[in-house]
């Protein structure tokens, strides 16, 4: 049975000439999507950029037809549609005011973990950026993280190959239709990639890969992570985009610097010469920088002086370190209250703040 809701979810975002940001803003004047295919014009003249026409293609049968058939291209090829107000849905790229109103996904893409690293570069690799990724992934084989890419050739597919051996969870964003995987030579990984992580995408099953459509691809790997790693980048490599929608979130950003003489480290190097990125040294105070060694080295035992038992470190405890988003959630706490608990605790030095708005127990 066709669920209406996901159709009109999906019809929102078929719109002409609307993109993320405006389609949320539609959203926001009214309580349910299905009372936008229901309101009048004079509803929606409080948005300077909606029109008549505009209006007449929300009321347009073709528009639910489209969306009738997306839905059913999914439902025939195991790919899950999930709508941003969805609790499913990342709760990093939500954050985002021009992330995807819809995602589809195959495998277990959208799920949570505690830490979510994005590890991009160029398409035409050395070995010594091959080299540090595979290094880099091995001395965080152990810790509750997922690492997200762009399953393209090079430095990402390296990424995803090594995790998939080291058993560490992976999410390839693509920018196509999930009715296939772009490059075909990729399509085995993605496969595997399903088992443990998945692949990802705005686009809705028919929609083949375009020049345009992978700069917004790299947005939501900017947007799904607490930190971007850019391994190695010519002056003008795509990877340099991951880092700018990465700055544009806040995100923590490290660069692989390579020779001066090097093409393929151009972009990192001019990274870090602009203070975009932090500079990657080595891998232990990489580790460290992004909160990584201090958890692996962490004694989780009770201090010989004991302290009353706090609720949100009973939380950290558990889990090493969280989202504050999900600490939140987790703790049950009002938002107020919480916000009062966390400070105390850093002041007292109970509490460490990560990169990525991630925070973890101290002592």
């Amino acid at each position: 049975m066709m669920d209406t809701m996901l159709v009109q979810q999906v019809a929102l975002t078929l719109l002409p000439g609307i993109g993320p940001k405006r389609t949320r803003d539609i959203l926001q004047s009214f309580e349910h999507p299905m009372e936008v295919f229901r309101a009048p014009l004079k509803d929606f003249q409080h948005l300077g950029f909606f029109s008549a026409e505009l209006y007449k293609s929300l009321h347009s049968k073709e528009i639910m037809l489209n969306a009738q058939h997306i839905v059913e291209k999914c439902q025939k090829n195991s790919i899950e549609i999930t709508f941003y107000t969805h609790p499913g849905f990342p709760h990093r790229l939500g954050q985002c005011e021009d992330a995807p109103v819809v995602l589809f996904s195959k495998g277990k893409a959208l799920s949570s973990y505690p830490f979510m690293l994005g590890i991009v570069g160029s398409r035409s690799t050395t070995p010594y950026g091959i080299q540090f990724v595979k290094e880099f992934l091995s001395a965080i084989q152990q810790q509750p993280v997922c690492i997200v890419s762009g399953l393209a050739y090079g430095i990402d597919h390296a990424a995803h190959a090594q995790c998939l051996e080291l058993g560490i969870p992976t999410v390839g964003c693509v920018a196509h239709g999930l009715h296939t995987i772009y490059p075909a030579a990729h399509r085995e990984i993605a496969e595997r990639m399903q088992l443990n992580g998945g692949v990802i995408s705005e686009y809705p099953p028919g929609i083949v890969a375009d020049r345009e459509r992978f700069p917004m691809r790299n947005r939501i790997i900017a947007g799904m992570t607490d930190a971007v790693i850019i391994v190695e980048s010519a002056e003008s490599g795509g990877s340099l985009i991951t880092a700018q929608f990465a700055q544009q979130y806040n995100r923590e950003i490290y660069a692989l610097p390579g020779r001066i003489t090097d093409a393929k480290s151009t972009g990192c190097n001019g990274l870090i010469k602009r203070n975009i990125a932090e500079i990657i040294q080595d891998i232990p105070s990489l580790l460290q920088d992004l909160g990584m060694k201090g958890q692996m080295e962490m004694n989780f035992a009770e201090p010989a002086i004991t302290m009353p038992p706090h609720p949100l470190l009973e939380v950290l405890k558990e889990h090493r370190s969280l989202h504050v988003d999900e600490l939140l959630l987790r703790s049950g706490m009002e938002a107020s209250q919480f916000s009062c608990e966390l400070f105390e605790l850093e002041i007292n030095g109970r509490i460490h703040k990560l990169p990525g708005c991630r925070v973890a127990f101290a002592r």
